[in-house]
């Protein structure tokens, strides 16, 4: 049995904040930079269709961001071109919203470095066959994020580390530039969610995962599936709701234990049987050797770039709003759960 262990204070030594200045994808050794594809023309098609993107001006677009981002004073911002690009994408090619994006992140990663740690450090979230995106696309061309929740255990990791494995897994899938294109499916299965789990998904948990989802990282989330969801995680769910924006609620569909609508978007050949697929048993492992393979890549981004001063937050308006929280700051929601969540408080 691999030992899983909650991320302390002490497990931060290789995040810093500088103080001076798919599935298919090759592995990324150490000085190697990430070159933007040909694209197919299907894929250049789909590009413009889904993502605004203009295939005779995206070089433009991209010189673009890159001189906003430099002119930002207190920001020192990765800025080569795969970079931008996947926050265009993610962003419609609005460069305002896409410098948003990218201020957003750094902002998530100064403030929550444990949400940052090395990879290796969170081998026990996936050994607890927890989350992974499938090794094939769906028939529509976008990638499928697997989690099990029901898989978490609190005492081996805490929501911090499933947080972490969380963003790891969303941005070595956003290298792949068809899942930038294409977007995301993300399937959730509540088997075995009870109280352990539930106690300790509180208000500040929730609104902390929704927020990241949303606000801070350059994927696009076409859809949400949710199966063999239970009364605890209806519980669940209420506590999440009220964070969701419209848009996102639009996109949560509940199946239940009845998988035929859900096999009828993602093909039961492409799906693990714990989601009544036929393609074996979910493998959790494969997709960690997979972020592995990528780890320094992404710890240069972590680790070269971001925010200049942590004591200029103060000065950056505009991104104060996740920090003034609607709810009291909590570590579990137990005994308090059904004062917050009455039903008038539920749209």
């Amino acid at each position: 049995m691999n030992e899983c262990y909650d991320i302390t204070n002490d497990d931060m030594n290789d995040i810093n904040i500088t103080e001076s200045s798919g599935n298919d994808l090759p592995p990324i050794g150490d000085n190697q930079n990430i070159a933007i594809s040909k694209l197919t023309p299907e894929l250049i098609h789909r590009a413009e269709v889904e993502v605004n993107e203009k295939e005779n001006w995206k070089e433009r677009d991209i010189q673009a961001l890159r001189e906003i981002v430099q002119n930002e004073e207190l920001l020192n911002s990765q800025s080569d071109d795969a970079f931008l690009l996947r926050y265009l994408r993610a962003r419609m090619f609005d460069y305002d919203k896409a410098l948003h994006l990218i201020k957003q992140y750094y902002y998530l990663m100064a403030n929550n470095p444990e949400l940052f740690v090395p990879p290796k450090q969170l081998k026990c979230v996936f050994d607890s066959q927890t989350m992974c995106v499938l090794p094939k696309k769906c028939r529509s061309g976008e990638a499928v994020y697997a989690i099990r929740a029901g898989r978490w255990n609190p005492r081996k990791f805490n929501f911090d580390s499933l947080v972490a494995a969380s963003i790891v897994t969303l941005e070595k899938a956003a290298i792949d530039e068809v899942v930038q294109i294409n977007g995301l499916l993300c399937v959730i299965d509540m088997t075995d969610f009870g109280w352990s789990q539930l106690r300790r998904f509180g208000p500040s948990q929730a609104k902390k995962m929704v927020h990241i989802i949303d606000e801070c990282l350059p994927i696009r989330f076409k859809a949400i599936h949710i199966v063999h969801e239970s009364t605890l995680a209806d519980i669940a769910f209420t506590i999440l709701k009220p964070f969701l924006s419209e848009e996102l609620r639009q996109k949560i569909t509940f199946h239940g234990s009845d998988l035929t609508q859900l096999h009828q978007i993602l093909a039961p050949d492409i799906l693990p049987k714990e989601f009544g697929g036929q393609s074996g048993a979910i493998n959790c492992e494969q997709w960690f050797d997979e972020i592995m393979s990528s780890e320094s890549y992404l710890m240069t981004n972590r680790q070269n770039y971001g925010y200049k001063k942590v004591s200029d937050f103060s000065d950056i308006q505009e991104l104060q709003t996740f920090e003034n929280s609607l709810f009291r700051k909590s570590q579990t929601c137990n005994g308090y759960l059904f004062d917050y969540y009455k039903p008038s408080r539920v749209e």
